[in-house]
């Protein structure tokens, strides 16, 4: 209930770290790793994301950037369904990191309950989700982004930094029919 998922789906941010906007859309339901998917693609570039959304909880499968299409294998869980409130989930995909060799363990807490509010409005009870993504071999640190997860509603904001590029992102308005 904290991501909802179908087709058209749409949520605008702005990025105060570089002064942009974007949009993230779902543009397509599509099957990966075994699981039904919903493909993600923010506006202005190429980017996207294959989320899954079922029993096993929410998990980022593939991921498309300026550096190629990753598969996740066996996708990145962000929450189980079941995800309880102080929990850690560990995720070790099949990916490789092509500058060290080394695969990279993925790592997210369910933090807290917080009330947020962003341009988009006042959001009680967002699950406040902390993810680092590390070198298994190295304990290079990759990625650290907290994010806010709204009943219904989805991301409502998102900080941190994400291999190299650091972002300060909060919802301006989202469009869920």
């Amino acid at each position: 209930k904290y991501y909802p998922l179908q087709l058209n789906y749409t949520w605008h941010y702005q990025d105060t770290a570089n002064s942009s906007e974007f949009d993230l859309k779902v543009i397509e339901q599509t099957s990966v790793n075994g699981a039904v998917g919903w493909r993600v693609a923010k506006s202005g570039t190429e980017d996207w994301d294959v989320l899954t959304l079922d029993d096993k909880g929410l998990r980022l499968q593939m991921k498309r950037d300026k550096n190629g299409t990753n598969n996740w294998a066996p996708g990145v869980t962000f929450s189980p369904a079941t995800g309880k409130l102080g929990e850690t989930y560990t995720t070790l995909p099949d990916f490789v990191n092509p500058g060290t060799g080394n695969k990279m363990v993925w790592t997210v807490k369910f933090e807290k309950f917080v009330d947020v509010t962003v341009p988009a409005g006042k959001y009680a009870s967002c699950a406040l989700l902390k993810l680092a993504v590390k070198d298994q071999k190295l304990g290079t640190k990759f990625a650290s982004v907290e994010m806010w997860l709204a009943p219904g509603v989805g991301l409502v904001k998102r900080q941190g930094q994400f291999f190299g590029q650091f972002f300060v992102q909060n919802l301006m308005s989202c469009t869920l029919k």
